[in-house]
């Protein structure tokens, strides 16, 4: 199979070469490089021309048409079979298209894809953060009518666009206008028809300090991430026979109390205050959850400073050691540097 893909940048100058070191090795190598620039002003386009590759495809907007319109224009530009999404900060493990194509010919109904990843700030080991599979053994198939638990860990994982991977004769639905969501708007509206597969193996490393959401300067949180999440599942599961998942969903969505930090760091006052409403309003229970009434005191009463402090502290002093003790590398090959 031919696999298309499509990396979304803007002012990626700085990540965008390694991205692309990591993915010519590859052990399937039918595959095309789209590279989308959202209008970049750092010289992301001369990063990649100086790759000598007839794979990799560049494209520059005249202007900047935000996160989705930019994935857009790029998914009209893909040529192969399946449409794979990748960040331009990223790095691509060791025979994970290999794996990609195999699970796609495995399962000839599966319209989409996700997989394991772990994320790394600055070095690329150790990790600061995984996203597991739900089976270490298997790769799982899920469907509309699967346990809801397991359709939450799928929202759970989907939140990062690298390794999401789309059968385009089975994408009905193209990304949505929305930065939050847009990507995953069509990776669900596939799971509404047809099985989705989450690959056990880790075949994703995220760079996670070039995040826009953990960017002061970023106006993503002009925008509810809570409320663009539920909107995108009230839009795709509408209808009396997505009322149990879709009811799941929402009340996860709703418990995300954990991003109330990471706004209180890199949003406004106001955007926190917001989020905040949104919680009781779309699970009124939040309101007798100790956990909830900790986590919104703590980021209304603490300074961003003290509590961007913390944050990394809990970070260096117990979650990354505790990862250490994980063996759950992903191997990895680059190119030769141009």
């Amino acid at each position: 199979m031919k696999i298309s893909i499509l990396i979304p940048t803007y002012n990626g100058a700085k990540t965008i070469g390694e991205t692309i070191r990591s993915i010519l090795p590859q052990s399937h190598s039918d595959f095309e490089i789209i590279i989308e620039d959202n209008a970049s002003t750092d010289g992301t386009g001369a990063v990649v021309a100086r790759v000598a590759d007839p794979r990799i495809r560049y494209f520059c907007n005249a202007t900047n048409l935000g996160v989705a319109r930019n994935m857009m224009e790029g998914a009209k530009r893909c040529t192969g079979e399946i449409l794979y999404l990748f960040g331009s900060d990223d790095i691509l493990g060791r025979d994970a298209l290999k794996r990609v194509d195999a699970g796609f010919r495995e399962h000839p109904d599966v319209g989409a894809m996700t997989t394991a990843r772990y994320g790394f700030k600055g070095k690329i080991e150790p990790a600061n953060v995984m996203y597991d599979p739900p089976d270490f053994d298997h790769d799982t198939r899920v469907t509309i009518e699967s346990d809801p638990m397991l359709i939450e860990r799928i929202l759970g994982n989907v939140g990062q666009i690298s390794g999401m991977a789309f059968r385009l004769d089975m994408m009905k639905t193209g990304f949505f206008c929305n930065e939050w969501s847009g990507h995953i708007h069509p990776f669900f509206a596939i799971l509404r028809e047809h099985p989705v597969l989450f690959l056990k193996d880790y075949n994703v490393i995220l760079r996670t300090e070039s995040s826009f959401a953990r960017d002061r300067r970023s106006p993503i949180y002009r925008q509810s991430p809570t409320h663009a999440w539920i909107e995108m599942v009230e839009m795709v599961l509408a209808g009396p026979r997505y009322d149990r998942v879709r009811g799941s969903l929402i009340n996860k969505l709703a418990c995300k109390y954990q991003g109330l930090v990471q706004i209180a760091i890199f949003g406004d006052f106001r955007f926190l205050l917001r989020e905040l409403w949104l919680f009781v309003k779309y699970r009124p229970s939040n309101m007798l959850s100790p956990r909830f009434w900790f986590y919104s005191l703590v980021t209304i009463i603490l300074p961003r400073g003290a509590l961007y402090r913390i944050v990394e502290w809990y970070k260096n002093q117990i979650s990354i050691p505790a990862l250490l003790k994980i063996d759950r590398k992903i191997e990895y090959d680059f190119a030769e540097d141009y």
